[in-house]
């Protein structure tokens, strides 16, 4: 196989795991550590087999901090919960984190 061919099928295989977008394109991806349990639409968005995992959770917070923030003066961020700027994996929490995702989730249901 000429050495196009070689580069084209590993470029091929790449996308087709990882994706264009850079996330992951596997069933579940990159597992949660912090909303493994309880019932809350985050926990479900964790555990969703096809969708699931850090990239799922990672999304549905960024579509809920949308609904949070129309209408507001003061815009929520992440790091509102999360501490540690350089956690992609987003499993730390500052100090009233918990406290905070409860107010958020109350919030977005509220105004969904």
């Amino acid at each position: 196989m000429s050495k196009m061919r070689w580069v084209a099928l590993a470029w091929f295989l790449a996308v087709g795991t990882v994706g264009v977008d850079g996330s992951d394109a596997r069933a579940g991806g990159e597992p949660c550590k912090l909303a493994t349990k309880g019932d809350s639409i985050v926990s479900k968005a964790c555990a969703d087999p096809k969708n699931g995992g850090v990239g799922g959770a990672r999304k549905l917070m960024k579509e809920m901090l949308k609904v949070v923030n129309s209408g507001r003066s003061e815009k929520l961020e992440c790091t509102a919960c999360h501490a540690g700027v350089d956690d992609n994996r987003y499993d730390t929490l500052t100090k009233d984190g918990r406290d905070r995702f409860k107010a958020f989730v109350a919030e977005y249901d509220r105004k969904k």
